[in-house]
């Protein structure tokens, strides 16, 4: 009897450890400048499967329109279609597909620190482009980041 006692002291101490372990947070930060290039490189390849960031070797999916797009979030695409509207704040400029802002499709997104790269972004307003980049998502809406005017062109 005692060691049955003792054994079942021993599991429901396991399990108590188990169970307090299993309560912690397992977010670490992490000193990059410690770490061995072979582990940045390792980090960095978890980061781009976290973050669905295509490698540059991956085929860009072309010719879909503002519909589609929320079936490629990850990918890099070629979107045909109008742009619907045209909005700039000081830090960054939207350029809507599919209907107007807030029902619009997705975004074609210009941050401050490329406006210069870009001019006049209001002569998109209304016109057929074609815009590529990688697909990710805001606030529930898809977008592509703009950081190179090669990414949109207009369409005649």
């Amino acid at each position: 009897m005692k060691i049955i006692t003792s054994c079942l002291f021993a599991v429901m101490l396991c399990s108590l450890i188990l169970f307090s372990c299993s309560d912690k947070k397992t977010d670490e930060t992490i000193d990059l400048k410690s770490l061995s290039g072979e582990d940045k490189n390792q980090l960095t390849e978890i980061d781009k499967q976290e973050n669905l960031s295509p490698d540059a070797s991956d085929e860009t999916v072309k010719g879909i329109d503002s519909e589609e797009i929320k079936d490629h979030i990850g990918e890099i695409v070629t979107v045909n279609d109008i742009v619907t509207g045209v909005h700039i704040t000081e830090k960054v400029a939207y350029l809507n597909f599919g209907n107007r802002f807030p029902k619009n499709d997705f975004s074609g997104v210009v941050f401050e620190s490329k406006f210069e790269l870009f001019g006049d972004l209001h002569v998109f307003n209304n016109k057929r482009v074609e815009i590529t980049g990688n697909v990710s998502i805001f606030r529930n809406k898809p977008q592509i980041i703009l950081n190179s005017p090669e990414q949109i062109k207009i369409i005649k």
